[in-house]
């Protein structure tokens, strides 16, 4: 099992108003050793961690994709395959998004210390976001039909 995202390139649209979010506009597949085949279509806010951190990690750099997913679980956004081949939504602890974003951030290559920094700054900073994601996910507001592209299509070949 390779461990990783599927794809190297994302399709995004930006928020022109305020340029602090972003929507993914195709799936965003991840092999992870703890959850197996997952899956996300969700906006983003980026690696949202306190202001502290955003002197070194960009909103929007290199490890976007592990902002999106860990965005996706928070949102109950996020699917797993089963062994049938359907995709049910994983329902994840806080906890447990925090340790899919570290795992993200490690298949990215981000060093040791920026996965540290991370990770723990989710643990004590985080609960806020996650309790509000979702509360609006049980108002409804944020669960959705998925993209419903067959899972694993090829990424658009974009050179």
């Amino acid at each position: 099992m390779n461990i990783g995202f599927h794809q190297t390139r994302l399709l995004v649209s930006f928020h022109l108003d305020t340029g602090n979010y972003m929507d993914l506009q195709e799936n965003l597949f991840f092999t992870s050793a703890l959850f197996g085949e997952l899956r996300t279509m969700t906006g983003t806010d980026g690696i949202s961690d306190p202001a502290a951190l955003q002197v070194f990690l960009e909103r929007f750099g290199k490890y976007v994709a592990s902002g999106i997913l860990h965005d996706g679980a928070f949102k109950l956004r996020i699917e797993q395959q089963q062994a049938d081949g359907a995709w049910t939504i994983l329902n994840l602890t806080e906890t447990q998004c925090n340790k899919l974003i570290d795992e993200a951030l490690k298949s990215e290559g981000c060093p040791w210390i920026e996965r540290e920094l991370i990770y723990d700054a989710l643990q004590l900073f985080g609960w806020s976001a996650f309790d509000a994601d979702r509360h609006a996910a049980a108002q409804g507001q944020t669960i959705t039909a998925m993209n419903t592209a067959p899972p694993f299509a090829p990424a658009p070949n974009y050179a």
